[in-house]
């Protein structure tokens, strides 16, 4: 079943469940028919079959994003102390853009339960994304001191890195990544059976905040740009040959391609960057993005308008949403700039 025909059961049981809901004064029985599990479970099928990059200032917004956001806000509304759903609401306003709103959500969280390692984890991420380097740093020491055992997480080491390369300081990020490819649960042949089921407190601490396959493929991804910032050409080539072979057949498979035409971009190698692309199909996770890369491409290097507008004209005719038809005014708009 392709992503979205996935979505589209997603969409019905979500609309399905809701409907269910009207009508009903807040109280008892609207708390055991709105079914928060049930919910938060619809939410984290909708985030796996999207990008978990932060979309760009003009970028569409992934629909799915959207819906969970309309979802989580209900949720929350209805049920205030569920931290589960604050924080995925507070993941998806990341995602979405909205850096002001996810703080103000991950400070509620804060606000309730001070030990939520996660929380401190997705503002570190979020400061980073504002190029506050420092309050980044401050909030990864935070989640810190609530659980030392997230300093042999990767996700530390991701966003330790994600800093250091907001700092320019490539070399030091260089080093925590490569540390991070090493450690237990990033690569397949590195993820111990502790993972699945932790024993210890040391192992459950850590498993509090489990690495998502996004996460693991994020750790591949920024080393390999890391090198390309650093011209090590050859290392990133050998670096995402491997992450194709490590996450062959998943939905991360079309996130790499997109790194690979960084990496032809920066060789030069326009038409090879184009050739990936156009591997990129329309039920592929990062199709949008690949299609927005790809008419980028069209203009910036090979300064032909009419192939830039036509790629936008094919995600319209394909997906007719107000945000497709959006984002090809735009693109009209860049070109008679």
């Amino acid at each position: 079943m392709v992503p979205d025909q996935i979505v589209q059961l997603f969409d019905s049981a979500a609309e399905q469940h809701f409907k269910n809901l009207r009508g009903l004064p807040l109280g008892k029985k609207y708390l055991l028919c709105l079914n928060p599990d049930f919910i938060l479970e619809i939410v984290r099928e909708y985030m796996n079959n999207t990008s978990l990059k932060p979309v760009e200032s003009g970028q569409a917004l992934d629909p799915s994003l959207r819906k969970s956001a309309g979802i989580l806000e209900q949720l929350t509304k209805a049920v205030p102390g569920l931290l589960e759903g604050l924080f995925l609401l507070a993941k998806v306003k990341y995602l979405s853009g909205d850096t002001a709103e996810a703080k103000s959500v991950l400070r509620r969280i804060i606000d309730q339960e001070a030990t939520y390692s996660e929380a401190y984890i997705l503002l570190a991420q979020v400061y980073t994304r504002e190029g506050n380097t420092h309050l980044a740093y401050e909030s990864l020491e935070n989640g810190l001191s609530y659980n030392f055992d997230l300093k042999t997480h990767p996700i530390y080491h991701l966003i330790r890195a994600r800093i250091f390369k907001k700092e320019q300081k490539y070399e030091e990020a260089c080093k925590l990544l490569q540390s991070a490819l090493n450690l237990p649960g990033v690569k397949k042949r590195h993820q111990p059976e502790t993972l699945k089921t932790p024993r210890s407190k040391s192992e459950q601490m850590i498993s509090s905040v489990p690495i998502t396959m996004q996460d693991r493929v994020s750790v591949f991804l920024e080393l390999a740009e890391i090198q390309i910032l650093l011209n090590r050409i050859h290392e990133a080539s050998i670096l995402l040959q491997e992450a194709s072979t490590e996450f062959q057949g998943t939905s991360e498979e079309s996130r790499i391609l997109l790194t690979n035409v960084d990496l032809a971009l920066k060789r030069g190698d326009i038409n090879q960057a184009i050739e990936i692309l156009i591997q990129i199909k329309p039920d592929q996770t990062y199709y949008l993005q690949s299609r927005e890369k790809l008419a980028e491409i069209y203009l910036k290097h090979r300064r032909d308008k009419k192939l830039f507008i036509k790629t936008y004209k094919e995600l319209v005719d394909r997906n007719p949403t107000p945000e497709a038809l959006v984002i090809l005014g735009d693109a009209y708009m860049s070109i008679m700039e």
